[in-house]
């Protein structure tokens, strides 16, 4: 490692530029570092040149090493004003001199404001009245811009902005019937107004009232319902009165309704009865379907469906002859009191007719096939836990006597026909129906498969539920009148 003096460093004059003629102006100074003859680092530097003749000799000059300006410092606090903040600043000396300074007036939601300052001093103008603002100042020379300075936080307001009056949790005092009738109270502003009185603004769905606005001393804090207001919803508006150019920026409004000081009153009782989550079914009425695409045994698309059939009641015993003495109260059976009473279980009868084999396509030869429909299932949901349902099927095997074959033949393509959507105040019902399950061997409808769902809290109101039928027979299945189950229940 070599020490001392670096040598072997040109030197160059600047002889050639005649006295006081160098030009001035930033330069860049560059510095390489080499090691036999690489180039291993460089550095630069700006510096600000001036000129100077007076001293003789060749070209003199002076120089000072550039640098970008230093955050000044905003003093505190700040000058409001109507829509204005102004103040002041101190900013550090800068090589070479700064050029210009920008103030930056910042609030949430808000449009960024700037302003140029001179001296030491800005105005920021066009700022939200009573909106915080956080403000900095940067200054700029021909290298760059400082840093921001220490931010500082003001509010404009206008200096003749008065306070608004205020109401409390009850605006409206009862009055004693046949005595003194009900009255609007409010609270005094801040500063009351020294012309000593208020008006008041009585509107009747956006129009004014005979008389309206009223003129009110502020010693009474107070305006009586006259007849002329009684069992009516209305707005008021009370603002206090100022000497201009004091104003109150914005009256404050409530909502009035005024008994009668004469009155009788009549108290309304009503019960909400319990409720539960009831399933029932009408048989052969169907709702519509749409059209389905190819699948497992079913190469050509299945059409769409129309709704159909006028529907009836199902059974409630085995054998089944007796029908079910509810069902003019379906979807929803209910007791003499209103709470539901459904009758488990109920029964309907699916022919799905005689099955074709299929002749075509890579099932073909394999299984005879036939579709059909579900008997439309509703679901009601009144319960005041809103705690959502699952709506499922399940399916026995087929028998004929002492042949069958797996209920797993069995596929079905569930479809929600309606549910009762969105409440006055905003409640929606969402009903999503379950996933088709095709026709299989291993798994399928034996075990339990949703129909429909709804989630906690979006399972109150009334759903209609219905279901495309497919189903494959094997051929190896014998020839017969086969028979099976399907079990629709709610949780």
């Amino acid at each position: 490692m070599t020490t001392g003096l670096i040598t072997g460093i040109p030197f160059y004059s600047w002889s050639i530029f005649p006295a006081g003629t160098f030009p001035a102006g930033l330069y860049k100074i560059g510095y390489a570092c080499t090691l036999s003859g690489v180039t291993m680092s460089y550095f630069q530097e700006l510096i600000n040149v001036t000129t100077d003749a007076s001293t003789g000799g060749p070209a003199q000059m002076s120089y000072t090493i550039a640098r970008v300006p230093a955050a000044p410092t905003l003093a505190s606090p700040l000058t409001t004003g109507n829509g204005t903040l102004a103040g002041t600043f101190t900013a550090p000396a800068c090589t070479p001199a700064c050029t210009s300074s920008l103030a930056t007036a910042t609030s949430p939601g808000k449009p960024t404001v700037t302003a140029v300052g001179s001296a030491g001093t800005f105005t920021l103008t066009g700022l939200v009245n009573k909106s915080a603002y956080s403000v900095t100042v940067t200054q700029t020379n021909a290298v760059g811009t400082s840093p921001a300075s220490n931010a500082v936080v003001g509010t404009p307001a206008d200096p003749n902005e008065r306070d608004i009056v205020g109401f409390g949790a009850a605006p409206i005092t009862p009055g004693t019937p046949n005595i003194t009738p009900a009255r609007l109270d409010w609270n005094a502003p801040a500063s009351p107004p020294p012309s000593g009185q208020y008006t008041v603004a009585i509107t009747n769905a956006g129009a004014p009232i005979t008389g309206s606005p009223f003129t009110v001393s502020a010693t009474t804090l107070s305006f009586p319902c006259t007849l002329a207001l009684v069992g009516v919803s209305l707005s008021a508006a009370v603002t206090p009165v100022y000497v201009a150019p004091a104003f109150a920026p914005a009256v404050t409004t409530v909502g009035v309704f005024c008994n009668s000081a004469t009155l009788v009153t009549q108290d309304i009782t009503v019960t909400r009865p319990v409720g539960g989550l009831v399933l029932t079914q009408t048989c052969a009425k169907y709702g519509a379907l749409p059209a389905e695409p190819t699948s497992l045994g079913f190469d050509a698309v299945l059409p769409a469906e129309l709704a159909s059939g006028t529907g009836s009641a199902p059974t409630i015993n085995d054998p089944r002859t007796i029908v079910d003495p509810a069902f003019s109260q379906y979807p929803y059976p209910v007791d003499a009191i209103e709470v539901p009473n459904p009758t488990y279980p109920t029964h309907c009868a699916l022919n799905l007719g005689i099955a074709k084999l299929i002749t075509s396509g890579t099932e073909a030869g394999k299984y005879f096939k036939v579709d059909g429909r579900i008997s439309q299932v509703a679901i009601v949901d009144t319960r005041d836990t809103d705690a959502g349902w699952v709506v499922s099927g399940k399916v026995s095997d087929f028998a004929s006597g002492a042949n069958t074959f797996s209920g797993n033949y069995l596929g079905w393509t569930p479809v929600k026909t309606s549910d009762s959507g969105v409440t006055l105040e905003g409640y929606d019902q969402t009903v999503n129906a379950g996933a088709t399950v095709a026709p299989a061997f291993a798994s399928g409808l034996t075990a339990a498969q949703p129909l429909a769902t709804a989630a906690a809290n979006q399972g109150l109101g009334i759903a209609y539920l219905d279901a495309r039928l497919k189903l494959l027979i094997p051929v190896t299945a014998n020839n017969g009148v086969y028979t099976a189950t399907l079990t629709i229940s709610a949780l």
